[in-house]
């Protein structure tokens, strides 16, 4: 690495964050439409309601962390992009370097997401643990798309019933976390 780029990096790393700059980055690149899963999942509201406020509190911050990863992985996605476009030589390795830049966000990713999964899990009631063994993450649901269900086959022990496989409404009919 060249002396000017290490030091400029060096700075950047023990500077504070300029809000300011990140609120303008945050404008400039907006997650394009067709890639859903560049967006921050959130927990299933009725295991929400289920956990301690310690737990909701880390997990908040978790979702900070990941829109902010999801940010980071914004430029790079258009960079990815206008490399496959105008592929020459000199393009092949910074695609290599960009391409792996975006799979180590991703995977970081990834990994925070199967950690909130399995914070929640600690902190639900063992009836409730089984909705948090889903292996994938959706773009917008922490415990993947067919939450519903998962919900409706818990509904068989009648202890909470699902109006409308939406788990934003979910009516109890008896106090589900005993």
């Amino acid at each position: 690495m060249t002396e000017k780029v290490a030091n400029t990096i060096n700075k950047a790393l023990r500077g504070k964050t300029d809000n300011e700059k990140m609120k303008k980055l945050g404008e400039k690149y907006k997650r394009p439409s067709n890639i859903n899963n560049l967006q921050t999942a959130r927990l299933e509201p009725v295991l929400w309601v289920q956990v301690k406020n310690g737990t909701k509190s880390i997990d908040a911050n978790r979702q900070k962390l990941i829109a902010a990863l999801n940010l980071t992985l914004l430029p790079i996605v258009k960079a990815l992009e206008e490399l496959h476009l105008n592929k020459t030589n000199s393009g092949d390795k910074l695609a290599e370097y960009v391409g792996d830049a975006f799979r180590i966000a991703a995977g970081q990713i990834c990994a925070i997401n199967n950690e909130r999964r399995e914070s929640v899990k600690r902190k639900l009631t063992s009836k409730f643990k089984p909705l948090c063994q889903v292996a994938t993450t959706s773009a917008t649901n922490l415990l993947g798309d067919d939450f519903g269900e998962q919900i409706n086959a818990l509904d068989a022990n009648k202890d909470i019933k699902m109006t409308n496989k939406n788990p934003q409404n979910i009516i109890k009919t008896r106090n589900i976390t005993k």
